[in-house]
């Protein structure tokens, strides 16, 4: 690294510069910090950059030139409200805020540390996730997302997707961008629309955000990362139609339902849930045996039918080491007996018989289970 970007002008510096070669200005921000890459632009910049004991780090800037929309003011200056009182080790630490210049050169900064490691929108690009994957991600989202609503108001983070969730190279995740949060809930409306189209969740259209707002949206991210599609490719009408891109579990699929259902006061109530029900799944989740479910309000009725397809692999184990027992005897039986040849491997076929039959069964028995679930 050996250019600097000026921060009034954005042209590049050598490092050892003190001042803009193009408009003379300061290169070195709140006397700390330099300014090394862009790394994103919207309504604010990102930028890499470096402070004086040489660590990297990230800065936000909201420019006031040419800002015409007051509430982009109001969010940058409430993420700097919020990071600033979180401590959380999968959350950013905020470091530093500071304004710039006057007037129409007027720009607000925020510092973070700097995070490294890919997004996983871009790992999506490399790969796809297994279901455990996916599930653990979600895990670990929602243990910050408990983090986040166990303040007083909660904090709403509205901006759950592939590109806000970094994974460093030890596998560590950190959920970043804050940009779009909240901390006042809005019963009726009233709030500033924000978060990602195909992300948020219906009622963040019509300006209300709560818990199962951000509920929704690791919801749809699980999808994304299971299908490797974008949420307007699964988008029919005003309906994420996820199910027609890829085939899951049945408990998978409960489970996805519920996080994804339209109305809000029928999704999964708290983070914990969640962590609880993933616990399950990730447990379970070499069990084919169908789940009796019924549609009915509430995630206690997934939480139980999880435990009851725990019961019922294990009497379906117990029942086939009996079978394999009966038939290991008798085949010994048929062995041991004085019988002529013949004798003998008719009876071998007819043990043969009776196992397949045994064996078809529990895969009918299965099916037919299958079948009623569906309808």
């Amino acid at each position: 690294m050996n250019k600097i970007i000026c921060p009034n002008c954005g042209m590049e510096n050598l490092i050892n510069d003190e001042n803009c070669k193009q408009c003379n200005s300061n290169l070195l921000l709140n006397n700390k910090y330099h300014l090394t890459e862009i790394m994103g632009e919207n309504i604010s910049t990102t930028y890499k950059g470096i402070d004086k004991e040489q660590k990297f780090v990230v800065l936000k800037e909201l420019s006031f030139r040419g800002l015409d929309k007051w509430k982009s003011e109001e969010l940058f200056k409430r993420e700097i409200s919020v990071l600033s009182k979180l401590n959380h080790s999968q959350i950013p630490d905020f470091l530093d805020s500071f304004y710039i210049g006057k007037g129409r050169n007027l720009r607000l900064y925020l510092v973070m540390e700097n995070i490294e490691g890919e997004n996983l929108k871009q790992k999506l690009e490399k790969s796809r996730f297994d279901t455990t994957k996916v599930l653990k991600i979600m895990k670990e989202i929602a243990s910050i997302l408990k983090y986040l609503h166990s303040f007083t108001p909660p904090i709403i983070h509205r901006d759950i997707k592939p590109s806000n969730i970094i994974e460093s190279n030890t596998g560590k995740l950190t959920l970043i961008d804050f940009g779009s949060v909240n901390t006042v809930i809005q019963k009726n409306g009233g709030e500033t629309m924000a978060g990602t189209i195909g992300y948020m969740a219906p009622e963040q259209i019509l300006g209300i955000s709560n818990k199962q707002s951000d509920y929704y949206s690791l919801g749809v991210t699980g999808i994304v990362l299971l299908t490797g599609k974008e949420p307007e490719e699964m988008i029919e009408g005003i309906k994420l139609n996820w199910k027609k891109h890829i085939k899951l579990e049945v408990e998978l699929e409960l489970f996805f339902d519920y996080l994804l259902k339209d109305d809000f006061k029928l999704r999964i109530s708290s983070a914990q849930e969640i962590i609880d029900i993933i616990d399950k799944l990730l447990e379970d989740k070499n069990d084919n045996e169908l789940l009796e479910y019924k549609n009915d309000k509430s995630s206690e009725s997934l939480k139980a039918s999880l435990k009851k397809g725990k019961r019922k692999k294990t009497k379906l184990i117990i029942k086939v080491i009996m079978v394999i027992l009966i038939i290991a005897l008798a085949l010994f039986i048929v062995i041991e007996t004085d019988f002529t040849d013949t004798i003998k491997i008719l009876l071998k076929i007819f043990a043969f018989l009776i196992s397949l039959v045994v064996i078809l069964y529990f895969l009918l028995k299965g099916m037919a289970n299958d079948s009623k679930y569906k309808s």
